[in-house]
């Protein structure tokens, strides 16, 4: 089954897999003059533009469910940007690193796990400032809080899933990763995250539940502000869980369908 030889494959090559995303890691900030520093100011100057729009601009200060509203956001819009990122980088890795591993047969379903890797390296990043935040806002840890361990898990399988799908597709059509680009801006403005769905209707609320990127930002929001359990909600698991399973088979089907003919093309 496509599915176990591609994760056996993996797994066999995953301290390769691991000193090349460390090496990646190293050479991406090597190559900016506020090396690592620069993956953390870059998402927050997106923060601070949307806290003055959307804080200030349109809700006038006012906070959301007693939380302030920068509070409430980040803990959506951290999720966001491991999410965001991880797609489209996961997405082009064959095609950005084809020259490489295809000269020195580096297995191609280990690169999109790779990618993913180092996303979560800096989704790490993150999390910790945004901690800090909270302190400082008074927003204290608690049990709650170990849910995003599930959270964070189910991100990285639905991740791998997307992007052994999506990465296949970049490689045969590359023009895809631009309508990828404006899709994920959709999705962004289509998910909660700057905003509240109290309004929506129930219909409409049932479609967006159906979301796997809803589910992921719900749950981080959930866990550290609302005391909620990731179990509370079981039957959310019996949905989304199938859900990247079946894409997860179906991206290693693709891997291995067209692993020989990216190296032919090569």
């Amino acid at each position: 089954m496509a599915l176990f030889e591609v994760l056996s494959l993996i797994w066999r090559n995953r301290y390769r897999m691991l000193r090349v995303v460390w090496f990646d890691i190293k050479i991406e900030n090597r190559s900016l003059y506020l090396g690592t520093l620069w993956q953390i100011l870059a998402p927050f100057f997106q923060v601070g533009t949307f806290w003055l729009i959307f804080g200030f601009g349109i809700r006038g200060g006012a906070a959301i469910d007693g939380f302030p509203f920068l509070i409430w956001m980040l803990s959506g819009l951290i999720p966001w940007f491991f999410i965001n990122r991880g797609v489209m980088s996961g997405s082009s890795s064959i095609v950005r690193k084809a020259g490489i591993i295809f000269k020195i047969k580096y297995p191609i379903a280990t690169v999109p796990v790779g990618e993913i890797i180092c996303c979560l390296y800096d989704h790490i990043i993150l999390l910790v400032i945004m901690f800090v935040i909270f302190l400082f806002h008074g927003v204290y840890p608690s049990m709650y809080w170990l849910n995003l361990i599930y959270y964070i898990s189910f991100t990285f399988v639905f991740l791998t899933a997307i992007t052994m799908i999506l990465s296949v597709v970049v490689r045969l059509a590359p023009d895809f990763e631009r309508l990828l680009g404006t899709l994920m801006q959709m999705l962004f403005f289509l998910t909660p995250i700057l905003w509240e769905e109290t309004y929506l209707p129930p219909f409409v609320l049932r479609i967006f539940s159906a979301n796997p990127i809803r589910y992921i930002v719900m749950g981080f929001r959930g866990s550290l502000l609302y005391q909620e359990n990731f179990f509370d909600f079981p039957w959310r698991i019996a949905f989304f869980w199938p859900m990247i399973i079946v894409m997860l088979i179906f991206g290693c089907w693709l891997q291995r369908r067209f692993a020989n003919r990216f190296v032919d093309w090569a």
